[in-house]
């Protein structure tokens, strides 16, 4: 992930507290192979109060328009299989 996602002005409304959990993740993973990644994305996805990354619908869309900007074609790929996973966990 290029770097200064994390200070793009349009994530002023997400508390920073959250941000920096999720950049810590996302750093954490970065070493890692796509198959521990997703599990990872997984486990967050199905037990957020446990990461305490509990994020509205709104602040995942409006993560989700900022991080495109920033992510590569393989994080895209990954961040799309995050949400659809997170979509049908959700309803």
């Amino acid at each position: 992930m290029k770097q200064g996602w994390i200070d793009d002005d349009r994530l002023t409304s997400i508390p920073r507290e959250k941000l920096e959990r999720l950049k810590y993740l996302a750093d954490s993973t970065d070493a890692t192979d796509r198959t521990h990644q997703m599990q990872i994305l997984t486990a967050m996805i199905r037990n957020p109060d446990r990461l305490k990354l509990n994020f509205t619908k709104k602040e995942i869309d409006l993560l989700m328009s900022v991080l495109q900007e920033y992510a590569s074609p393989k994080e895209l790929a990954m961040l799309s299989q995050a949400m659809r996973m997170f979509q049908k966990s959700s309803f």
